[in-house]
């Protein structure tokens, strides 16, 4: 029997996190100094209103108890072989959290082998190797077959973009140099973001205007798929305002006239981990190869 674990900084698709099989750990949101377990305690509407009242949201790693007990979890469940997919530890030091957990489990428990997988990447790009570590264990595929087939999708049939209304947010918790962020802002400079092979953040393009920038994203990411086979399209998005929700409608009729069927064109919330870095009004686009 096969366990999968991950991290909400991950984003791992709504229509996977009830499997038995698998654990997902929360971060932590800060709000007024108050720690809250990320997508479980708090809410996008909770930070997106804290924001709007003019404060700075924080993020911090999950706990190693937290960590530990989602791990003791699945072996008291039977699952003596588990995968543990994570953010990029470029990004977040969730990674390396974690292997410091298993070298530890590893004591305790000498018969469960365990595979920990650094994913380069970041919220839905890290979720959706979840998501393929997951079909593929209801699929019945070997636990090698299935950690080969995840780390033969980094940065090879993994893309994920992303953009955003303003670049305060990542200027105040350090993720973009404070004078591109400050200009940008006053000229209405919208980045379209991705992650490098080192799972690092850069910068893709840059319009003017949040509407120009999601559709030059989609150029970029029609591109990029050219005519190979996908397995899913997601949409990820931090909010439901009408703005937000008319540009996810007209990029995924977008994806449909181009011939993909509108069951692999998905759209989802991210957590609210993602969202304390980046504001409201980000719209990214990820897509997983077959």
């Amino acid at each position: 029997m096969i366990g999968i674990i991950s991290d909400t900084m991950s984003d791992v698709p709504s229509e996977v996190l009830d499997r038995d099989f698998l654990a997902v750990v929360s971060g932590k949101v800060i709000i007024d100094e108050k720690e809250y377990r990320d997508g479980v305690e708090i809410k996008n509407e909770d930070v997106i209103d804290f924001m709007e009242k003019g404060g700075f949201p924080k993020t911090s790693l999950p706990s190693y108890g937290d960590i530990v007990n989602s791990f003791k979890t699945l072996i008291k469940k039977g699952y003596q072989k588990i995968i543990a997919i994570n953010v990029s530890s470029g990004l977040s030091g969730t990674y390396n959290m974690f292997r410091n957990v298993i070298k530890d489990l590893k004591k305790e428990h000498e018969n469960v082998e365990v595979e920990l997988i650094d994913s380069k990447s970041v919220s839905v790009g890290s979720g959706l190797l979840v998501y393929k570590a997951v079909k593929m264990a209801e699929q019945n595929h070997e636990f090698p077959d299935i950690i080969e087939s995840v780390k033969n999708s980094i940065g090879n049939k993994i893309n994920i973009m992303y953009t955003i209304p303003t670049l305060k947010y990542l200027k105040a918790g350090g993720r973009i140099g404070k004078v591109s962020a400050t200009i940008g802002d006053f000229l209405n400079i919208k980045p379209v973001i991705s992650v490098n092979s080192d799972g690092i953040y850069y910068t893709v393009c840059k319009e003017r205007g949040v509407r120009k920038s999601v559709f030059t994203m989609f150029e970029k990411i029609k591109t990029w798929i050219e005519n190979d086979p996908i397995d899913v399209i997601y949409i990820g998005r931090t909010d439901n305002t009408p703005e937000t929700m008319e540009l996810i409608n007209e990029i995924r009729q977008k994806f449909h006239d181009l011939g993909f069927e509108k069951e692999k064109i998905k759209t989802d919330q991210i957590n609210p981990s993602l969202l304390c870095h980046t504001g409201k009004g980000l719209i990214g686009i990820t897509v997983l190869k077959s």
